[in-house]
């Protein structure tokens, strides 16, 4: 059984999310090949290697994929997935963006959120809004994963490279949509996805100058804020 990790990047760092998610790719005991794609992504590429665990590095580097839209990247890793059986990233915003993508294009059944790995085909997910934990086999040939970040401890990065470069070209052009822009917040706080606490505010604060307590608490325990969804 081979794993395929997709990286989430900014084409600077690696997201703190995939550190998380490559310990979950540990777990299945096999070689683990990482897929970064990307506008001038090398130094993603030379950090990526050094990881503990890492058979290969991918580097699908074009201009096609600078800003990593989930219609071209999309078709690129449904492509590559045909030579894995497992393919996973982080339960992010990218990783939930692309997954189900490849997952339809290969027309198999995917898992998110996994917070355990019990066997290479049984995985352990929160469901009911986290009330209930649900123990799910998955019978696909190709096993398509988003894995919960905060399950699982970070890997951290080695001093030197333990994987070989392999450049994918394979240029898909994007027809469907466009970028635009992005429009960031930028914050000390940790991602909601990667935190290990998260203060959250709900209906009873009943004003904004209420929830800058939690806020407050937040940043005194280094973590994130959340919200219930009146609030927001």
């Amino acid at each position: 059984m081979t794993v395929l990790l997709i990286v989430e990047h900014d084409c600077r760092t690696i997201k703190q999310a995939t550190y998380h998610a490559m310990t979950a790719a540990a777990q299945f005991n096999q070689a683990v090949d990482l897929l970064i794609i990307g506008k001038d992504c090398h130094t993603v590429a030379a950090m990526g290697s050094t990881l503990p665990g890492i058979s290969k590095v991918l580097v699908a580097d074009h201009a096609c994929y600078e800003h990593q839209l989930p219609e071209n990247c999309s078709v690129l890793i449904a492509n590559l997935a045909k030579n894995y059986e497992v393919v996973l990233a982080a339960a992010t915003t990218f990783g939930k963006n692309i997954l189900p993508r490849v997952a339809a294009l290969l027309d198999k059944a995917m898992l998110s959120d996994v917070i355990k790995i019990i066997s290479p085909d049984t995985f352990v997910r929160p469901i009911y809004a986290g009330n209930v934990l649900q123990t799910v086999q998955l019978l696909e040939s190709i096993k398509i994963l988003t894995i919960r970040a905060t399950a699982f401890q970070a890997v951290t990065l080695g001093e030197s490279p333990v994987a070989t470069m392999s450049t994918i070209d394979q240029p898909i052009q994007n027809t469907l949509s466009q970028f635009e822009s992005v429009h960031e917040t930028q914050s000390v706080r940790p991602e909601l996805t990667t935190a290990r606490v998260v203060v959250s505010g709900g209906r009873g604060l009943k004003s904004a100058e209420h929830f800058k307590m939690v806020e407050s608490l937040a940043d005194c325990l280094k973590g994130a804020v959340g919200a219930s969804r009146a609030v927001v």
